[in-house]
Protein backbone atom coordinates (compact mmCIF):
# COMPACT_ATOMS: atom_id res chain seq x y z
CA UNK A 1 0.00 0.00 0.00
CA UNK A 2 1.36 3.52 -0.53
CA UNK A 3 0.82 6.66 1.49
CA UNK A 4 -2.71 7.96 0.90
CA UNK A 5 -3.02 11.29 -0.18
CA UNK A 6 -5.39 13.71 -1.47
CA UNK A 7 -6.34 14.72 -4.83
CA UNK A 8 -8.39 17.84 -6.17
CA UNK A 9 -10.59 16.69 -9.05
CA UNK A 10 -12.13 18.51 -12.08
CA UNK A 11 -15.43 18.57 -10.49
CA UNK A 12 -13.77 20.68 -7.37
CA UNK A 13 -14.27 18.02 -4.89
CA UNK A 14 -11.25 16.24 -2.80
CA UNK A 15 -10.77 12.51 -2.99
CA UNK A 16 -8.50 10.46 -1.09
CA UNK A 17 -6.40 8.50 -3.22
CA UNK A 18 -4.29 5.14 -1.88
CA UNK A 19 -3.50 1.50 -3.33
CA UNK A 20 -4.23 -1.84 -2.05
CA UNK A 21 -2.17 -3.89 -3.69
CA UNK A 22 -2.22 -3.19 -7.47
CA UNK A 23 -5.69 -1.60 -6.86
CA UNK A 24 -6.47 1.84 -6.52
CA UNK A 25 -8.55 3.56 -4.43
CA UNK A 26 -10.45 6.18 -3.76
CA UNK A 27 -12.83 8.16 -1.36
CA UNK A 28 -14.58 11.19 -1.54
CA UNK A 29 -13.96 14.31 0.88
CA UNK A 30 -17.55 16.04 -0.13
CA UNK A 31 -16.25 19.18 -0.35
CA UNK A 32 -14.39 21.66 -2.45
CA UNK A 33 -12.52 23.46 0.23
CA UNK A 34 -8.78 22.39 1.16
CA UNK A 35 -9.27 23.10 4.65
CA UNK A 36 -12.25 20.86 5.26
CA UNK A 37 -10.84 18.71 3.20
CA UNK A 38 -7.48 18.36 4.92
CA UNK A 39 -9.65 17.62 8.35
CA UNK A 40 -11.50 14.84 6.52
CA UNK A 41 -8.17 13.24 5.41
CA UNK A 42 -6.82 13.33 8.85
CA UNK A 43 -10.07 12.16 10.47
CA UNK A 44 -9.91 9.13 7.84
CA UNK A 45 -6.66 8.70 8.54
CA UNK A 46 -6.74 8.59 12.27
CA UNK A 47 -10.47 5.78 11.60
CA UNK A 48 -8.21 3.66 9.33
CA UNK A 49 -5.25 3.28 11.41
CA UNK A 50 -6.02 3.45 14.76
CA UNK A 51 -6.83 0.87 17.01
CA UNK A 52 -9.60 2.98 19.17
CA UNK A 53 -7.63 4.37 21.69
CA UNK A 54 -5.09 6.80 19.91
CA UNK A 55 -2.03 4.73 20.25
CA UNK A 56 -1.84 3.78 16.82
CA UNK A 57 -0.84 0.16 18.18
CA UNK A 58 -3.15 -0.98 15.11
CA UNK A 59 -1.10 0.89 12.07
CA UNK A 60 2.22 -0.31 13.80
CA UNK A 61 0.55 -3.76 13.33
CA UNK A 62 -0.23 -2.83 9.81
CA UNK A 63 3.13 -2.31 8.68
CA UNK A 64 4.89 -5.32 10.14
Amino acid sequence: MNFPHLERHRNGKYYIHWTVGRRSMRESTRTDEQRTALIAFARWILSRYSDGDGTGDAARRRVR
